[in-house]
């Protein structure tokens, strides 16, 4: 994109903004590369990107949010009000719920999260305090549990409910819980399809691959190379489900470790 071009977009966006077009806005932005979008609102003045991101639709905004660079992310969330800001987070995924709420300052953050469901904000609050690097701070909560009693017919009608809203992992694999939230075993989809449906999910699941939530980058790495699954579920000290961490959220968080110590080297 040349600069001349660069420059009717974010002008175009600016216009749409100042004219509260939501639907004109949303357009255009889902007609933009990601990082195009991100680059347009990064050239407006603060007033222009508040009332850009407070005319987008918030699931287009969170969007926006989520494709920016985290500190960038966070001083657009901070120039909103903790309502306007909470309405945007509530429909980003979970983990970018986290790195946000953990980006912000103290005040900011507690004032967002004043304005989730109690626990929502209690699960945010909790996944923000994880460090980057291991299992906990890259896990997401965007999967399907269901108890030990349920039947494989309802398990399969909630996976199509979900699956508009879920990558491919989470559209085929549902977690089996206990009465008490102890992850016992993993059931999948397509052998699920194979039972009648007024079997009990038990019937069908397996037993579970886990990890603990302060398991480090490179034992995660370890685990993946070993197993070929695209996903690891997430369990507290008692085997209660946290959540669960995805193999390319690994491989990215490496990469991302390897490129600043790639950097480092170079400043010495």
């Amino acid at each position: 994109m040349t600069v001349e071009t660069d420059r009717q977009a974010w002008e175009h966006l600016r216009e749409l903004a100042a004219a509260n077009d939501r639907e004109g806005l949303d357009a255009a932005i889902g007609a933009m590369e990601p990082d195009e979008a991100v680059r347009a609102i990064l050239r407006l003045e603060p007033d222009d990107q508040q009332a850009l991101l407070t005319t987008l639709s918030p699931p287009e905004a969170a969007d926006l949010i989520e494709d920016a660079p985290d500190e960038q992310a966070a001083d657009l969330i901070e120039q909103l009000t903790p309502a306007d800001a909470a309405a945007i987070v509530t429909e980003m995924q979970s983990d970018e719920q986290a790195d946000l709420i953990a980006d912000l300052g103290s005040a900011e953050a507690d004032a967002i999260l004043g304005e989730l469901a109690p626990e929502k904000a209690t699960e945010v609050r909790a996944m923000a305090d994880y460090d980057d690097d291991v299992a906990g701070g890259l896990m997401i909560t965007e999967f399907l549990a269901v108890g030990e009693k349920e039947t494989v017919g309802a398990a399969l009608d909630q996976l199509v409910v979900n699956a508009e809203d879920s990558d491919d992992h989470f559209s085929r694999y549902v977690y089996v819980l206990s009465a008490l939230g102890h992850l016992v075993g993993v059931a999948a989809a397509s052998e699920m399809a194979t039972v009648p449906r007024n079997r009990r999910v038990v019937d069908v699941m397996r037993p579970p691959r886990f990890t603990a939530a302060n398991t480090g980058l490179d034992e995660l790495r370890e685990f993946f190379e070993a197993h070929p699954i695209a996903a690891v579920p997430v369990v507290d000290q008692r085997g209660r489900l946290l959540g669960v961490t995805r193999r390319t959220a690994v491989l990215d968080a490496i990469a991302e470790r390897t490129e600043r110590e790639m950097l480092r080297m170079r400043c010495l």
